[in-house]
């Protein structure tokens, strides 16, 4: 029982160690904002005048150059009815606290998610105290991780609707979670969805896609499953790679769909997993309606939304007019690989290996060759044949091609405010030949970003614990893909609503924006499949161990070995992030000549 107590006290401040972490650097990133910027910046003006004015009750007041609906105003005017505060430091404190709600948000999705199915089998073999505590150590870090992602953490201390917009959605999936196991959802909670719902759109009238598109898609698939499972219906195909034919007969005849995993998906299989959705829904219309009506409510409220207003935005609608802009789906990828690559770089050696090995000197490969544990599963798993590969990267090339010399919209704003990052990448994209010559990044890190989601094995060292033995031993062995919800993470229709969601969401705006991205980053991030160790029989079955008389650094070695350590490399890479451009705005201003004395300010 000691022991036992000792580990539940030693994790139990690893777990708080996260959002204190959080607490700090928001805190630090307020205080120097407070101190150097003391005065609202850029599009601050227009917010927080905004709010200023409904803390006065002026709730008829409404700034035109202000697109967005009054959802954060709201919440500022309810906030200072109760201290009676509307400064600016204390509308920026909102966002601060926006970002601790993300935090525990994303650590509730995690657990919410990780209870909602019983485990696969290799998870019944580890459910000890011991690694239910490894667990939450592990949804800690990776929540930690999503609050400190840059493009969102970065306007945590300026009064922007992006955080509260975040959490409110995040909000709204938490309680999709709930009704995801049943068949109908339930009218207490269908009411908490649609409320939700409405919460993240009086922020952002975008977040229509992912309060409701998105978890409704997510439904659909769900429940036609399920419905297929309780009449007992069976997939019964002559070859292990069935037909379109055979997909589409047993879709219409018997409901069932054919939804494999990403990792071992092909390029046929993302066509015949809609073929066989739509199908599907088609013979089961009541089963569709009855478990997405809230979703269907909450559009049809939008809808009406948008008749009234004449338009999505409120006032400036000249420069945000609705237009389709395809690329938005290419820039998305080289975004999630710059911010993720601790997660990924390991999909694209392996993609890269049989190039890198016929063209890179020897001096070159001898060290990645010699890095410990690493690189020894990686380099014998099969990967692509090199000619397969240059054939699939100019294909994709091509059609990348195609897509940007019909559809390349590079909006005014973009080419006329130096202070935004997105300036300086279009001045070079806007090249002709550097836009067209970019086209096999763009499928590079598309590849990489949907193997993270799939779930590729990669090689971990782990400190194994004989407890019959009293001793111990490291031995490398692959990690274990943990997937605890068998109907959405890594398989082909989860990201196939993804990437439905996320071009609605983008495609549909001719400004490219860092900021648009979050939502569609954390959706990719929440479903990134954890990695735990794979367990062998000849040893405890509850794998590494920490026990209560250990000292910290036995804790942190723990730790270290217990779970996916490329998160430490995450962490490492975003507060990176956010101090090289918290110290550019704070102090690396500039002046325009039509502006002198004033000073500008880079950000994303």
């Amino acid at each position: 029982m000691d022991q036992l107590s000792g580990q539940r006290s030693s994790l139990s401040i690893a777990l708080l160690s996260g959002p204190a972490l959080l607490a700090v650097v928001s805190g630090f990133w307020l205080q120097r904002i407070s101190t150097e910027v003391p005065e609202p910046y850029l599009d601050e003006v227009f917010h927080i005048r905004q709010a200023q004015a409904y803390c006065a009750g002026k709730y008829a007041q409404w700034d035109p150059k202000i697109t967005t609906p009054p959802g954060l105003y709201m919440l500022s005017a309810a906030f200072s009815a109760v201290f009676n505060r509307c400064d600016i430091k204390t509308l920026r404190a909102l966002n601060v606290l926006g970002i601790l709600g993300v935090f525990f948000q994303a650590f509730g999705i995690h657990l919410r998610r990780n209870r909602q199915k019983e485990p696969v089998a290799e998870q019944l073999q580890s459910q000890d105290e011991n690694d239910e505590l490894l667990q939450k150590a592990y949804m800690t870090h990776t929540s930690l991780n999503i609050a400190l992602f840059p493009p969102l953490f970065f306007f945590s201390v300026l009064y922007y609707t992006d955080v509260l917009s975040t959490l409110y959605v995040m909000m709204n999936y938490d309680l999709f979670l709930r009704t995801s196991n049943t068949k109908y959802a339930r009218l207490w909670t269908s009411i908490e969805i649609v409320f939700s719902g409405l919460l993240a759109l009086l922020c952002r009238q975008t977040n229509i896609f992912w309060v409701a598109v998105f978890p409704a898609a997510l439904t659909i698939v769900r429940a036609l499953k399920d419905a297929a499972t309780k009449e007992n219906k069976q997939l019964s195909y002559k070859h292990p790679t069935p037909t379109f034919s055979e997909c589409a007969n047993d879709a219409w005849a018997s409901g069932c769909v054919y939804d494999g995993p990403v990792r071992d998906a092909s390029f046929i299989d993302f066509l015949k997993t809609p073929l066989t959705l739509v199908l599907a829904a088609a013979r089961n219309p009541v089963i569709i309606v009855g478990a997405v009506w809230p979703y269907i409510f909450l559009v049809g409220l939008f809808g009406t939304f948008v008749v009234w207003n004449g338009g999505v935005v409120l006032g400036d609608k000249s420069n945000h007019v609705a237009t389709i802009h395809l690329p938005q789906m290419l820039y998305i990828w080289p975004y999630i690989f710059f911010f993720s690559w601790p997660l990924l770089y390991l999909y694209l050696i392996r993609l890269l290996w049989p190039i890198m090995w016929l063209t890179l000197p020897e001096p070159l490969l001898s060290p990645l060759q010699r890095i410990p544990g690493v690189f020894s599963t990686l380099m014998t798993t099969p990967s692509p044949h090199p000619s397969d590969l240059v054939r699939a990267l100019g294909i994709l090339s091509l059609l990348a091609s195609a897509v940007i010399y019909f559809n390349t919209i590079i909006h005014p704003f973009t080419l006329a405010d130096n202070r935004h990052y997105v300036f300086y990448v279009f001045r070079i994209l806007r090249l002709p030949l550097i836009k067209y010559l970019v086209t096999p990044v763009y499928g590079l890190c598309a590849w990489s970003c949907i193997q993270g989601l799939g779930g590729h094995a990669s090689p971990q060292t782990v400190v194994l614990t004989d407890d019959s033995k009293g001793s111990s031993e490291t031995k490398t062995k692959p990690r274990e893909v943990v997937l605890r919800d068998d109907s959405d993470d890594g398989f082909v229709s989860f990201l196939l609503i993804w990437l439905l969601t996320t071009a609605l969401a983008l495609c549909s705006a001719p400004l490219v924006e860092p900021r648009y991205c979050i939502l569609p980053w954390i959706m990719w991030r929440l479903h990134v499949p954890a990695r735990r160790p794979i367990r062998d029989p000849r040893v405890s079955k509850a794998g590494p161990r920490y026990s209560a008389g250990s000292n910290s650094s036995s804790l942190v070695r723990w730790l270290y070995n217990a779970y996916d350590r490329q998160l430490w490399l995450e962490t490492l890479w975003f507060l990176a992030v956010n101090a090289v451009t918290g110290y550019v705005f704070l102090y690396r201003g500039f002046e325009w000549v039509q502006e002198p004395g004033k000073v500008q300010r880079f950000m994303w």
